[in-house]
C-alpha cells in the first residue's frame, strides 16, 4: 500500500462562487470565447474610429475601480517607475457587429443550420470579426505616443498587448495607481476610473485589469489517505473521530467512471461497448503557476493509467514557477488527464504582473495557439467579496 498525499487522492472540497469580474475582464473572456467559434466568409470588419485623437477630449471607462480598492485600505501612491508589464487593451465591436456575431454563434450550435460546427481559426475570426487595420493602427499609435511598448494585437484582433510603467499608465489613462492593504496583503490598483480620448471610445472596451486583486483557487485539501492499489480503495491515514469523516470522500479516476457509468475501459473494467477515453482530444488548462510534470506522471502510475505526460506552455519570458497556486494546476491537469486518459493535456501558464493577471495572458496564448479542443479555468472571484 502507498501513503497518498492530498495532491493525489485526498478530497478537495470546493466553494462555488459566481464568477464576477470588471466589465473589461468580462469583455476579454467573451472575446476569447468568440475567437474560437465563428464562421462565414463575409467580413464584418468595419473601421470605428472616425475622428482625430484629441487628448483633451476624453471619456471615462466607468466600472473599472475594484471594490476592494477603498479609501480605508489606501496606503498612498505607487511609485511612478513601477513596471506595468504585459497588459491587455480590450477592443470591441459596434452593436450591429455584435448582434451579427451572436446570430452567427447561435447558428454554429443549431443542428439545422448549414453553419453547424463550422468553426474558424482565431486568425480567420480576426479577418471577419476583429478590429479593422486602421483602428488597430490608431490605437497602437496612441499607446506609443504615451511611451508604451506595443507587442501587437491578438490573433482574433480582440485585444492589444502593451507594457510600460505606472507613470505612463497614469498619464495615458488619467488615473492614479495606489497601494492598498487588504487582509494583511499589499496590492496595487487604480484609484479612479480610467479615461481615454473620445475618438477611441468606439473601439476601446477597457483594460483587462488595472489591479492585482486576482481570482483565487477555490480548492481546499482534505485529510491524507492511504490507497490500496490492489483493492483500489482508500481510507484516512488516521483514525477519524465520530462524524469527522462525513464531510468528505476519497475519489480517483475510476470513481468518475462509476459515477457517470463511463465506457472507459481503462477506468471501468466492467465497461462494455465502444471505448471512450479521450484519444485524439486536446485539453487546455489555464493557470498562473508552473508544475512538476513528474508529479502528474506519478498520479497516473498510482492509478494504473498509461504514461501521458502533460505539456507545459509558458507564455512570456518569465516562468511563474511553482507558487501557491500550483495545487490547483496539479489538481486540474491530473483529474482532466485521469478522467480522459487518452487525451493530451496542455497547461498554459504565465507570470502575474503588477497590474494584470497571468491567467489572462495564458488564456490569450491558448486561444492564439489554437491547439486545444477545450479550455478549462477553475479560479473564481466570489460575488460576496465584490459587493
Amino acid at each position: 500500500m502507498n501513503t497518498v498525499p492530498p495532491l493525489y487522492y485526498a478530497v478537495f472540497r470546493r466553494t462555488f462562487c459566481l464568477v464576477l469580474s470588471s466589465a473589461s475582464s468580462l469583455i476579454l473572456m467573451v472575446g476569447l470565447l468568440f475567437s474560437t467559434m465563428t464562421l462565414h466568409a463575409q467580413s464584418y470588419r468595419t473601421a470605428l474610429i472616425t475622428q482625430p485623437v484629441i487628448e483633451s477630449q476624453r471619456v471615462m471607462l466607468s466600472g473599472n475601480v475594484h471594490p476592494l480598492a477603498t479609501r480605508a485600505a489606501d496606503r498612498g501612491a505607487a511609485p511612478a517607475s513601477m513596471p506595468a508589464g504585459r497588459m491587455l487593451l480590450l477592443l470591441q465591436r459596434s452593436s450591429d457587429q455584435e448582434q451579427a456575431l451572436r446570430t452567427t454563434i447561435e447558428s454554429l450550435h443549431d443542428r439545422n443550420s448549414p453553419n453547424f460546427h463550422k468553426w474558424l481559426t482565431p486568425a480567420q475570426f480576426g479577418e471577419q470579426w476583429g478590429a479593422a487595420d486602421s483602428d488597430i493602427a490608431a490605437v497602437t499609435a496612441w499607446l506609443q505616443s504615451n511611451g508604451f511598448e506595443v507587442k501587437g494585437p491578438t490573433a482574433g484582433r480582440t485585444a492589444i498587448e502593451f507594457s510600460g510603467t505606472t507613470g505612463q499608465i497614469q498619464q495615458a489613462f488619467h488615473t492614479q495607481i495606489h497601494l492598498y492593504q487588504v487582509d494583511g496583503q499589499m496590492h496595487h490598483a487604480n484609484a479612479t476610473n480610467p479615461q481615454i480620448p473620445a475618438a477611441l471610445a468606439p473601439i476601446i472596451a477597457g483594460v483587462s485589469m488595472l489591479n492585482d486583486f486576482h481570482p483565487q483557487s477555490m480548492a481546499t485539501k482534505g485529510p491524507r489517505g492511504i490507497y490500496n492499489t490492489g483493492t483500489r480503495t482508500a481510507r484516512p491515514e488516521y483514525t477519524p473521530t465520530s462524524g469527522s469523516s462525513s464531510s468528505f470522500m476519497y475519489v480517483g479516476p475510476a470513481d468518475a467512471a462509476t459515477i457517470y457509468n463511463s465506457p472507459i475501459k481503462a477506468l471501468n473494467p466492467a465497461a462494455t461497448g465502444t471505448t471512450i477515453d479521450g484519444t485524439g482530444a486536446k485539453i487546455g488548462i489555464v493557470a498562473d503557476s508552473n508544475i512538476s510534470v513528474a508529479q502528474d506522471d506519478n498520479y497516473r502510475q498510482l492509478f494504473g493509467l498509461a504514461s501521458n505526460t502533460p505539456t507545459v506552455i509558458i507564455d512570456g519570458d518569465t516562468d511563474p514557477g511553482k507558487n501557491g497556486d500550483a495545487l490547483e494546476a496539479y489538481l486540474d491537469t491530473q483529474v482532466a488527464g485521469g478522467i480522459a486518459p487518452g487525451a493530451k493535456v496542455y497547461l498554459y501558464t504565465a507570470a502575474n504582473t503588477n497590474l494584470d493577471y497571468g491567467m489572462n495572458l495564458a488564456a490569450v496564448r491558448a486561444v492564439n495557439d489554437n491547439i486545444v479542443d477545450v479550455l478549462s479555468v477553475s479560479f473564481a472571484e466570489c460575488e460576496a467579496q465584490l459587493a
